[in-house]
């Protein structure tokens, strides 16, 4: 009778609740970059970065950015990615085994996965423009589709959903040729819709990025409204948004650009930028959605966004809530998941979870946060059995 039971649970609370799920026209989704550890860095590790899997959990996410490709074209076109959960490079040339798994959980949660190239680092970026053409070809063959079995694969099947340019290093040789041809490869080969983004800085015009924002179709702008203190940061009233919309509306070679108001996920993500009070970031939201191009929000980063409150709120479900005004971010926090590895789980609000074992796996249920009909059906059942 156990397994039924568990089973049973298990469809009711997935009928109650349904994960955040990423929507392209949608002006209410959150952007958070994943990867860095920023949370186990600013406290010494006393807290560390959640696996990747365990954010898309989240009603509250709907984009991952995974952080960072941070050196390339790289050792014999072999790139280097450094994550938390592992590197791939020249002298690691594994898969990446949880990525690929957890990648496809996100995917299943119908939430976007994007990989991020660049980041503060000085050992990437092209010499002429044919290795930057040459590039999107191997960016292909090692994320994309249809690869062959030799192929050197980061993230073993996973696929992901595109391409963020997060480029700080004053090099912009070759990153608009590379677009272009990394479309074209999609065009003819993908069975599925892939994204292109850049990551500018808020300053207008962006000078490490200015060639792509003028020249290349992208379909998401994350700006960082922070560490540019003396600027543009969005908790200063140097805040330059309007200039942001502006750019969407008449500049940008896609009509449709999605725009996204970058902020901090804690005071210690960022030098500069964090807005630490509802007031101020409700305003700050609320003048971005005048905008028909405004996207929703991105944050870096995961890990600080979900260990940071706000009027007791998680911060990353704060947003939410500004975005959407639908308060069931603080109140459904329900999910029902599969643990292997430990004999208590937790979720991403920290409430410890009951466990029963099954053939060596965990069903784990948490059962708070849901309908009081819902409740009231759960305890008449479990009373029965």
């Amino acid at each position: 009778m156990q397994i039924p039971f568990i089973l049973f649970i298990t469809f009711l609370l997935q009928f109650s609740t349904t994960l955040g799920k990423f929507s392209k026209k949608s002006n209410k989704n959150i952007a958070a970059y994943w990867g860095q550890n920023t949370m186990g860095t600013q406290t010494n590790f006393t807290a560390e970065e959640e696996r990747l899997s365990f954010y898309c959990q989240s009603d509250s996410v709907d984009i991952i950015l995974l952080a960072f490709m941070n050196m390339f074209p790289g050792n014999n076109s072999i790139p280097r990615l450094v994550f938390s959960a592992g590197e791939f490079s020249y002298t690691y040339q594994e898969t990446i085994n949880q990525l690929e798994t957890d990648i496809k959980t996100c995917q299943k949660n119908e939430k976007l996965v994007l990989l991020s190239l660049g980041g503060q680092s000085a050992d990437y970026g092209f010499s002429s423009v044919a290795e930057a053409v040459n590039f999107a070809s191997i960016l292909w063959d090692m994320f994309g589709e249809d690869y062959d079995d030799d192929q050197l694969r980061p993230f073993g099947s996973a696929v992901v959903d595109g391409f963020d340019f997060d480029i700080e290093n004053s090099n912009d040789v070759g990153y608009v040729e590379l677009i272009e041809e990394l479309r074209e490869i999609i065009d003819e080969n993908g069975s599925k819709d892939y994204y292109i983004s850049a990551a500018p800085q808020c300053p207008y015009p962006a000078d490490d990025v200015v060639e792509i924002l003028n020249n290349s179709y992208v379909d998401f702008l994350f700006i960082q409204f922070y560490n540019n203190e003396y600027n543009c940061d969005a908790n200063t009233d140097r805040f330059n948004w309007n200039t942001w919309a502006s750019y969407a509306k008449d500049i940008s070679k896609n009509e449709n650009v999605k725009i996204y108001l970058g902020l901090p996920g804690s005071n210690e993500s960022a030098v500069s930028g964090f807005i630490d009070n509802s007031t101020l970031l409700e305003n700050r939201i609320n003048q971005a959605k005048k905008n028909s191009s405004f996207g929703g929000v991105m944050v870096w980063d995961a890990s600080t966004s979900f260990n940071t409150t706000i009027d007791d709120e998680l911060y990353i479900d704060m947003i939410k809530y500004l975005l959407t005004g639908d308060d069931k971010y603080f109140e459904e926090q329900s999910s029902s998941y599969i643990c292997t590895e430990t004999d208590r789980c937790f979720n991403q609000y920290n409430h410890v979870t009951s466990t029963s074992e099954d053939n060596g796996m965990k069903q784990i249920s948490i059962l708070y946060g849901i309908s009081p009909i819902l409740s009231g059906i759960i305890t008449f059942i479990m009373f029965l059995y």
